[in-house]
C-alpha cells in the first residue's frame, strides 16, 4: 500500500497526465473500459457511490454493458471524493459529460506505457 501512495503522490507531483485515470483505478478497482465509460451521471456524491454498468470496448470503439454484463456500485471514499471534486474543478470548462480525461493515446490502450 505505501508503494502505491508514493506511485500516486509521484505521478501527481509531476503532473503525470495518467494521474487521474490511475488514481481512479486504484481507488475503485474498476476497469479501463469501465473508467473510459464513466460518466458524470453515474456519479451521486450524495450517497458517496459510483454506479458501473458500462464500458467502452476499444475493439468496437463503443460503449456497452460491463464485461460480466452485471451493473454495481463501488463506494466513494475521501481520498476518491477529492479527486472526482478536482476532476470536476478542473474540468468543468470542457462542459463534458466524461468523468476522466479523454484521449487517443487511452483509447489504443496506452495507460500503461509511462510505467513500463
Amino acid at each position: 500500500m505505501e508503494e502505491i501512495k508514493k506511485f500516486l503522490t509521484a505521478a501527481k507531483a509531476i503532473d503525470q497526465r495518467w494521474y487521474p485515470i490511475w488514481a481512479f483505478a486504484i481507488l475503485t478497482g474498476m476497469r479501463s473500459g469501465e473508467l473510459h465509460a464513466l460518466s458524470w451521471n453515474q456519479i451521486d456524491l450524495e450517497k458517496n457511490i459510483i454506479l458501473v454498468d458500462r464500458s467502452y470496448d476499444s475493439n468496437v470503439k463503443k460503449i456497452g454493458p460491463t464485461k460480466g454484463r452485471y451493473w454495481r456500485t463501488v463506494p466513494i471514499n475521501n481520498s476518491l471524493r477529492n479527486l472526482i471534486l478536482d476532476l470536476k474543478r478542473n474540468l468543468e470548462f470542457l462542459n463534458s459529460e466524461w468523468v476522466l480525461p479523454r484521449s487517443k493515446d487511452w483509447d489504443n490502450g496506452d495507460q500503461a506505457v509511462p510505467i513500463k
